[in-house]
């Protein structure tokens, strides 16, 4: 789940300012498959619990649950 990630007000050089998630869910209503890999980009304001990301390609993608990801481990990138 990614309830932990928020948006960015101001990054630093030490902030991470993308993440990567992986799908937790194998569903025919999302556009991803179970473990295929997407970019964070932040969750939307005004829609508590929903988010957009960008899929391998580019295409974004928005109003999508968060907790259909998970955070992909750094080992795994």
């Amino acid at each position: 789940m990614i309830d932990e990630l928020k948006l960015y007000k101001k990054p630093d050089s030490s902030t991470k300012i993308c993440t990567l998630l992986v799908c937790t869910v194998n569903s025919p209503y999302l556009p991803f498959k179970l473990g295929e890999h997407v970019l964070w980009l932040g969750e939307i304001p005004g829609m508590n619990g929903h988010c957009a990301v960008a899929d391998t390609i580019g295409r974004v993608h928005w109003a999508l649950h968060n907790h259909d990801f998970g955070i992909l481990p750094e080992d795994k990138i």
